[in-house]
């Protein structure tokens, strides 16, 4: 019994930690955890993630930022139902390119979305969440 809960609690530990995602995506590094967790009940380790060259962990990084950055952007919308309707958009998109792999596919993909963004802040008359943050180099 001790051992189970030892195993939960490392689960958890580790799912709170995670960065923000769509549901989708979380659902199945929750189920990653569990079975890495289920193979190796001695382990507090929580690694689901197989070498991934630099290029790919930065894509990956570029995809949560841009993930974040549309969720606060879409939070500033005043109706519920326009807020609900972007909200699963987003997530639909990102649920939907979740297996893509291809590094110029997934730099379009990117691209359009902080087009279609801006498009957004100005229909909506938004402000720009990232407006004061200081530019990458």
């Amino acid at each position: 019994m001790l051992c189970h809960l030892a195993a939960v609690s490392a689960r958890w530990t580790a799912i709170a930690r995670l960065p923000l995602l769509p549901a989708a995506r979380f659902q199945g590094i929750a189920t990653t955890a569990t079975a890495n967790a289920t193979n190796n009940n001695n382990s507090n380790s929580y690694n689901t993630t197989t070498s991934k060259t630099p290029q790919q962990q930065q894509q990956q990084q570029q995809a949560r930022d841009l993930y974040r950055y549309l969720v606060r952007l879409v939070r500033q919308l005043e109706d519920d139902d326009t807020r609900d309707h972007y909200l699963q958009t987003v997530q639909a998109s990102f649920s939907g390119h979740k297996d893509e792999s291809d590094p110029v596919r997934i730099r379009q993909i990117i691209a359009q979305a902080r087009k279609d963004a801006q498009f957004y802040i100005k229909k909506y008359n938004l402000e720009d969440p990232d407006a004061n943050l200081p530019k990458k180099h």
